[in-house]
């Protein structure tokens, strides 16, 4: 077993562990999610063995490729943007996607899955022009909206916190969306929210699923 992957991920453990007690949290209750858009299968096996037992793969293309390479078991998630052409095959890959932002992605899916999809919905908390997700003021109209949609299993809320500055903000309206959304009814179990940089914040802030790769996966 890769010695630098198996200690990368007793050190993220101790991380959200020091983290959630800060805040009086459970650590277990923290999710982390293996984000293996630079790792290649024998790595993600190493992962696996590591205890991880979520990956999330950005492009539906590569997911093929080592969804058939990796021989380990593991729920695989998509964590990067679902263009509509890709739909059929993600259904196939996926047992979540996280980054549902717009009714032109949902119609697809409720059309071809032959089972209810587990999603979390993607939220833009940032502002910035560059990032994909429903805007802040318009995520529980959405909601409202894919709550008709009987293939579309809301499972809760992503975000992806700002390129540049402090990610507290952003993750704090995350959880504010989060707990309104339960409020009105809606079965919000995921807060998907924390990369390697400011998974730490984003645990502080509510988040009990985090998305890590260059911490695992770096040498």
């Amino acid at each position: 077993m890769n010695k630098n992957i198996k200690e990368n991920v007793e050190r993220i453990r101790d991380r959200v562990a020091l983290s959630a007690r800060r805040v009086k949290r459970d650590p277990d209750s923290i999710i982390i999610v293996a984000a293996v858009k630079n790792a290649e299968p024998d790595e993600i096996e190493e992962c696996i063995d590591a205890g991880i037992r979520i990956i999330g793969e950005n492009r539906v293309q590569d997911a093929e490729r080592k969804i058939i390479a990796v021989k380990k078991e593991a729920e695989w998630h998509m964590i990067g943007h679902l263009q509509t052409n890709k739909v059929n095959k993600a259904l196939k890959l996926f047992s979540m996607v996280q980054s549902v932002n717009n009714l032109h992605l949902v119609e697809p899916i409720q059309k071809r899955a032959y089972k209810p999809l587990d999603v979390l919905v993607e939220v833009n908390t940032s502002s910035e022009e560059s990032k994909f997700g429903v805007k802040p003021q318009d995520a529980l109209d959405f909601l409202q909206r894919i709550a008709r949609f009987d293939k579309i299993n809301l499972r809760g809320l992503m975000t992806i916190g700002p390129l540049v500055g402090d990610p507290r903000q952003s993750f704090k309206l995350l959880y504010r969306l989060f707990c309104d959304a339960r409020e009105l009814g809606f079965n919000m179990k995921y807060l998907s929210m924390g990369m390697t940089d400011d998974f730490e914040i984003a645990i502080e802030e509510g988040s009990n699923m985090i998305r890590v790769g260059r911490a695992i996966f770096q040498k």
